[in-house]
């Protein structure tokens, strides 16, 4: 019984440091996309910001919740989603939600 505990134990440090890996790898390229766009075509590139962050965003949240499917019991996925441990996924969530909204209301002033 114990080696089994100890096999989900290093499983589950696997799935927090892959986790932890695409937190830190996500943060600095979320923030590079609009100085890269700025830097490379100006201001009328740097707005295809809008168009990429959500799309940035869906992806990092995909990733995170096929890594998030690996731990082993559900009191630990469910604390993964909702600690402070990994803010970008927090952040994520209100981008995208933001961005809708923002688009929703560009659409409704479009249409009258």
């Amino acid at each position: 019984m114990k080696t089994m505990t100890n096999r989900y134990d290093s499983q589950d440090a696997i799935v927090t440091e892959r986790l932890k890996k695409l937190e830190r790898i996500s943060v600095p390229v979320f923030f590079a996309i609009p100085l890269c766009l700025w830097l490379a075509g100006g201001k009328t590139l740097a707005l295809w910001t809008l168009f990429i962050w959500p799309i940035f965003c869906a992806t990092y949240l995909i990733a995170f919740h096929r890594f998030h499917r690996g731990y082993s019991m559900p009191q630990l996925r469910k604390l993964a989603l909702l600690s402070n441990r990994h803010v970008f996924y927090q952040m994520s969530w209100l981008i995208l939600i933001l961005l809708l909204g923002f688009f929703i209301v560009l659409l409704i002033q479009n249409a009258s």
